[in-house]
């Protein structure tokens, strides 16, 4: 059995083995892996809805024009140049899609802002997105794909299926960094109890 068969049969979802198997494989493009083109609306909404289609409930859209345009406007993120969004608005675009399913507008702008003003955001981002990953993917499979969430911030290994992540050293751990931690473990349940509930449903139980 593979390490990723492995994976999908500690997920504690019945019904749900594409959906484990998808969350084992999950990633989200790190900084560096953003397009360096810029982008148009509509290749910026394709791109951004691609990378975040895990997290979002079946029939709702990730992200539209109208969204996009209030985001800027509400200071969420920057202004486009040129009608052109970069890599910048990316990063930005996919942790307020994944964030919006469970905070309100107000509380993400605090929480990116939280974040921005004490670190830099190809870091914040980068940390961001491996929090959310593996939050996600101990919570359905049971397992983790990495050992840190940054250099100076390791993780236990889980020992089968768990509620959070477990960091080796939680006191040591920045007011910021534990916040990040608490808003993706939030998030991370939002879609567990929402996928539950589906799976649930489909069969009739509830």
């Amino acid at each position: 059995m593979s390490q990723q068969e492995k994976d999908i049969s500690s997920s504690p979802i019945d019904g749900q083995e594409e959906f484990a198997k998808a969350v084992a494989a999950f990633h989200l493009p790190r900084f560096d892996e953003l397009p360096t083109v810029d982008l148009y609306m509509d290749q910026i909404l394709n791109y951004v809805t691609d990378q975040v289609a895990l997290t979002v409930p079946p029939g709702e859209k990730a992200l539209t024009a109208s969204m996009v345009n209030n985001y800027v406007k509400r200071k969420l993120i920057p202004q486009p140049q040129a009608k052109k969004y970069s890599h910048i608005h990316m990063a930005h675009l996919i942790v307020v899609c994944i964030l919006k399913q469970t905070f309100s507008i107000t509380e993400i702008f605090q929480l990116i802002g939280v974040q921005a003003d004490n670190y830099e955001l190809s870091g914040a981002y980068d940390m961001f997105c491996t929090a959310f990953e593996e939050s996600l993917r101990v919570l359905v499979t049971g397992r983790t794909a990495s050992d840190r969430l940054a250099d100076d911030c390791l993780l236990r290994a889980p020992d089968g299926a768990t509620f959070s992540l477990e960091v080796n050293d939680v006191q040591g751990m920045t007011p910021q960094r534990r916040l990040l931690l608490s808003t993706v473990t939030s998030v991370a349940n939002r879609i567990y109890v929402e996928r539950t509930l589906e799976s649930l449903a489909t069969e009739g139980t509830v």
